[in-house]
């Protein structure tokens, strides 16, 4: 069993304290109560997981459009996020990536320089007249530099596909496709 010291320290704990000066509910640390409060509270638990994790987005309600199967239940339908924007948002000198090739050299990357230069490139696209939407590909190994443009692209709302040159031929016609 976790010590005191780490259950506080811990996000669920952090969590479950907010749910309960927002909600009133208190699960008492017994996390098996929250779990059934969120079950049974369906859209206050989401509606307190976007603002706890200080999501940047357009939130619209209603939250949940139900469906009698759970599958088919729609979250946040009109609410838009995007990806990059949120992942970004540290822009400090805390390693962002630690890269390691299959020949074993390494690189890293700082929160900070990630976004200089997912910056750089997102520019760079729309300059080129890349738009919302459109389809941006790379024939390229996964890298630092592969996820800077899959970072680039995603900020500025386009689609994004790439693939490792070791995929073959038909291996990246099939993933291109996949996205036309």
């Amino acid at each position: 069993k976790p010590s005191d010291k780490i259950i506080k320290s811990s996000e669920i704990y952090k969590f479950s304290n907010y749910i309960k000066k927002k909600y009133k509910f208190d699960c008492k640390n017994n996390f098996e109560l929250l779990q059934k409060w969120s079950i049974n509270n369906i859209e206050k638990f989401w509606d307190a997981v976007w603002i706890y994790s200080k999501i940047n987005g357009d939130k619209k309600y209603p939250i949940l459009k139900k469906n009698k199967v759970f599958n088919k239940n729609v979250f946040f339908k009109n609410s838009k996020i995007n990806y990059a924007k949120n992942l970004l948002v540290k822009k400090n000198n805390d390693i962002a990536i630690h890269f390691l090739s299959e020949n074993l050299s390494e690189k890293t990357i700082s929160w900070k320089n990630l976004y200089d230069k997912v910056c750089k490139l997102s520019y760079s696209l729309k300059k080129m007249g890349i738009e919302k939407n459109e389809r941006v590909v790379a024939y390229a190994p996964n890298s630092i530099e592969t996820i800077i443009a899959f970072l680039a692209s995603a900020k500025n709302g386009s689609i994004w596909s790439s693939c490792s040159p070791d995929f073959g031929v038909q291996g990246v016609v099939d993933r291109f496709f996949q996205i036309k």
